[in-house]
């Protein structure tokens, strides 16, 4: 008989959180607890540790800790670690608090303008992904408006055939795209960011 146990115990007057990753699957965890500085520190057990670019501002968030854009050009770059690249399935998701709407980048990896994904908001505030291969797209858009000033929990799924936009844990967009394709090139930075 094979068996695991697992005793855990917590106090805190924070809420808080924490995972199992079995598998190794979640290539990145940026909570920004704790996080001070110009570093933003991965959780997952890859330890892909992030830079504060163009001095994003620590600030109180939904859960303990958050960053501050000022949408301009500030960013968090995840870096170019091999354990970033997919390029079959994603899943992206963040809290987010913004009553600007426009183009505002959640979370991306562009290798150039052609392969990669990019996810965040369109020019109405309304959660937007796009993955690029060879030139090619898939655009998913929802029509809920996320710029209200108030904190929403945001999610994008893509398995290769299927893009699934979620907002505060209500599937709010679905498109079966018919068949596979890969999100594309494995070079490039990765990037974390809400303008």
């Amino acid at each position: 008989n094979d068996s695991s146990q697992i005793a855990t115990s917590l106090t805190t007057s924070l809420p808080a959180s924490s995972f199992i990753d079995w598998n190794r699957s979640l290539i990145g965890y940026w909570d920004f607890n704790g996080d001070s500085g110009s570093t933003a520190y991965d959780k997952s057990t890859y330890g892909n540790n992030a830079t504060l670019k163009n001095s994003p501002q620590w600030t109180s968030g939904k859960f303990g800790s958050a960053l501050s854009f000022d949408g301009t050009d500030d960013y968090v770059s995840c870096g170019s670690n091999s354990s970033l690249n997919t390029t079959n399935a994603i899943t992206v998701e963040a809290w987010v608090k913004t009553s600007k709407a426009g183009w505002n980048a959640i979370a991306n990896k562009l290798v150039n303008p052609t392969n990669g994904f990019w996810f965040g908001t369109n020019s109405s505030g309304n959660p937007y992904m796009v993955v690029y291969n060879s030139g090619t797209s898939r655009i998913s858009a929802s029509s809920t408006c996320i710029t209200d000033g108030a904190w929403h929990h945001v999610a994008c799924a893509y398995d290769g055939t299927r893009t699934i936009l979620y907002v505060d844990g209500n599937s709010v967009y679905t498109k079966d795209w018919g068949s596979y394709m890969a999100i594309g090139g494995t070079s490039g930075t990765s990037r974390a960011a809400y303008s």
